[in-house]
């Protein structure tokens, strides 16, 4: 239950992102728009009633099509041609809109979380760097004797208490 809530917010919060877009806002309308007018058509010229032409158009724009219904009438399956042809690209269009919209979420997530990372261990690369360097000197170069493995240990973790 609890992946279907969590998918479900992510789905709709790629919606609500692909909607910002001027463009996917102008496919929406189409896709919209063409299940209207392909649901006022079938409850007009098939005689079916709204739910079962809306049902119908969902059904044939998503390719699933179950078959339970079908047009009887002439004009109803030259309208069907039509409808699928154009329908389906346009649902497909949307759709695509609404898959990069989420991408782009996930990808700005993971640049976020990235540079976060990012930013606190700026300081650690910094530490290690220096910590190295002391490691690697010698008595000869100005240290009066090199930094001990234990030594350096106690002296990380008393600086990384203290900032």
């Amino acid at each position: 239950m609890v992946p279907t809530l969590f998918t479900t917010s992510r789905l709709l919060r790629a919606v609500g992102r692909a909607l910002l877009a001027p463009a996917t806002r102008g496919i929406m309308v189409l896709a919209v728009s063409i299940v209207v007018s392909g649901t006022v058509f079938y409850s007009q010229v098939e005689g079916w009633s709204v739910v079962d032409a809306l049902y119908f158009c969902v059904v044939t724009l998503t390719t699933i099509g179950f078959g339970d219904i079908a047009p009887v009438t002439t004009a109803g399956k030259l309208f069907t041609i039509a409808y699928s042809l154009i329908g389906i690209g346009v649902l497909a269009s949307f759709v695509t809109a609404i898959a990069l919209a989420e991408r782009a979420d996930w990808q700005e997530r993971t640049d976020r979380r990235k540079s976060k990372r990012r930013s606190r261990h700026d300081g650690d690369d910094q530490a290690r760097r220096t910590d190295s360097a002391v490691l690697s000197r010698g008595a000869g170069q100005g240290d009066p004797a090199p930094m001990w493995p234990a030594d350096w240990f106690v002296a990380r973790c008393y600086r990384t208490l203290d900032s």
